[in-house]
């Protein structure tokens, strides 16, 4: 059972790098116009259709990576301890700070904007009363998960410091 195990993790795990592999394709597409990469072997097979070629590029370039990050767990010692550091911080980070402050940037920047052209803010959306009151609830929701996000990332990362 344990193999089977491992080979469900291993199988499901390139789901995880769904958009940090949309970003290395384009360089994997680059490549593949100067000619390097499967591609440049099944083109020359006269039976290899254009999006076969694609999709063995793909996988091959899917397949380094969960192999890669295998290798760095099984070979890397203590790893879990150092994922542990890294997730405790960066999750807290990508989670529960940048999107927030996303927001109050997008916020700051429509009330502005809405300020310069005259129009009234509104309490809650599609509503004219008490204008701006809306603007400083959602600052005050961001804010609060900032700060929540803050205490996390502390937190996990001293509880992750403590344990190495």
């Amino acid at each position: 059972q344990s193999t089977w195990d491992v080979l469900s993790v291993f199988m499901s795990y390139a789901i995880q790098f769904y958009i940090l592999f949309s970003i290395i394709w384009r360089k994997v597409e680059k490549l593949q116009r100067r000619g390097w990469g499967a591609s440049r072997i099944l083109t020359r097979i006269p039976c290899c259709h254009s999006r076969m070629i694609a999709n063995c590029d793909d996988a091959i370039a899917r397949f380094v990576m969960v192999t890669l990050a295998f290798l760095c767990a099984a070979l890397i010692p203590n790893f879990d301890q150092l994922l542990s550091l890294i997730g405790s911080s960066g999750s807290a980070t990508m989670t529960f700070i940048f999107p927030p402050l996303l927001n109050l940037v997008l916020q700051f920047r429509l009330r502005r904007e809405w300020i310069q052209k005259g129009v009234a803010l509104p309490l809650v959306p599609g509503q004219r009363h008490y204008p701006g009151v809306w603007f400083w609830i959602l600052c005050t929701k961001d804010l609060a998960l900032i700060t929540f996000g803050v205490m996390v990332a502390v937190a996990g990362t001293f509880y992750s410091v403590m344990t190495i």
